[in-house]
């Protein structure tokens, strides 16, 4: 809480604007977990956790009071159950459960986020990025094949990746804010402990070679460092990345998933535009689309490259909802920005940086990838979207 002195200054009142409950510190914790689970169980607790927040009225009312983001994700849901339906993609169906629940969950963190839930949440992040680095180097020991890439408890490498950069973030932020830190002269020790989970989600990133996702955060370091004011460092961090691009396609042997973005990329466009060319195929795809995981049926007829989505934001969501589902989309990512700015004329620094780490890391990601869309990522992204600060100033 914000409060002056006789001078006018502002001082940092310690006193939270209310406590939580047990019920919703179960509850947000339960969320933070399932990032670091095997997705399988992950989405049976995703399911528990959602259908539980509708159930009970107390954390009914809390989803409702979001009255922007719950009007806009039941349109969502009802758009995408009935082009799933129109075109007979029961998997879209499916997925549109996935979507509603994670936005109801959504919803709900952003009503019952309080200090401590905040703090919370921030240390089983902590946790979960060093135990998944454990996991990820058990993996990579265990597979004699040099060119395996390490999924830890996700579907595939990139999901792992796009937990990874989120878990990253919120360390940086904890790190350099004090944010998920006590407020009981036990600072140094949280730092050296957010200290390490960065350097772990750093070091998933390298070993999974999710390429998306070290540009993802690379985009985020530089952010970050705009926003502290950091210009030489941002200068030098440019100068270095394109480096180490230069110096994988002049000794490939030394960093060799920069020689292979070229190939990527030329393999993702021609992913786009099967995409794309879905997309305006006929009235019904071009107004809503034929729901989520639509990619899946495309690629088989065009003959490409086989993917679950179309390895990019944009084209995925044009071909899964169609120009209507990409409008509610706007007015869901334009709550997200009214949510964030709201943190700023609150004077929640931290909360407002953390927001804005989170869309840029899903947008960077999002060229080339649609992490987002996986139940474990949104988790973390939600969770990012809704904290408040450790201590409010």
């Amino acid at each position: 809480m914000v409060e002056k002195n006789g001078n006018n200054d502002l001082r940092v009142s310690l006193t939270p604007l209310k406590e939580a409950s047990k019920l919703d510190v179960l509850l947000i914790s339960l969320i933070a977990l399932m990032p670091y689970v095997h997705f399988v169980v992950s989405a049976m607790m995703l399911i528990t956790v959602g259908i539980a927040i509708m159930i009970m009225k107390k954390t009914r009312q809390a989803v409702l009071e979001q009255k922007t983001l719950t009007l806009v994700a039941a349109l969502i849901t009802l758009l995408s159950a009935f082009s799933s339906l129109v075109s007979g993609n029961v998997i879209g169906l499916a997925v549109t459960f996935g979507i509603i629940l994670i936005l109801i969950c959504g919803a709900y963190a952003r009503s019952v986020m309080r200090a401590k839930l905040t703090v919370q949440v921030f240390r089983i992040v902590g946790c979960g990025s060093i135990f998944t680095l454990i996991i990820v180097l058990i993996q990579r020991l265990a597979e004699k094949n040099p060119g395996y890439r390490p999924t830890g408890w996700q579907w595939n490498a990139n999901y792992l990746g796009a937990v990874a950069v989120m878990s990253a973030l919120i360390s940086v932020v904890a790190f350099f804010e004090d944010y998920g830190c006590d407020v009981t002269g036990k600072i140094k020790l949280e730092k050296i402990f957010y200290g390490i989970a960065f350097l772990s989600d750093l070091a998933i990133i390298l070993i999974c070679e999710s390429r998306s996702s070290l540009l993802a955060i690379m985009a985020c370091i530089i952010v970050y460092m705009l926003i502290r004011k950091h210009y030489i460092l941002c200068g030098l961090a440019v100068v270095g990345g394109i480096g180490v691009w230069a110096l994988g396609m002049i000794s490939p042997e030394l960093f060799g998933w920069a020689n292979s973005l070229t190939y990527v990329f030329t393999q993702r466009y021609d992913i786009w535009m099967c995409a794309f060319k879905s997309f305006l195929s006929g009235p019904v795809e071009f107004l809503i689309g034929r729901g989520p995981m639509t990619y899946r049926f495309v690629w088989q007829a065009e003959g490409l490259y086989g993917a679950d989505h179309a390895h990019n934001i944009l084209f995925d969501t044009l071909i899964n909802v169609g120009i209507v589902g990409f409008v509610l989309y706007l007015f869901l990512i334009a709550d997200f920005v009214k949510n964030m700015l709201k943190q700023r004329e609150n004077h929640d620094k931290c909360a407002f940086t953390l927001s804005l780490l989170a869309l840029t890391a899903i947008f960077v990601q999002g060229i080339a990838d649609v992490t987002i869309m996986w139940h474990q990522s949104a988790c973390l992204f939600i969770l990012m979207c809704s904290v408040r600060a450790a201590h409010e100033k």
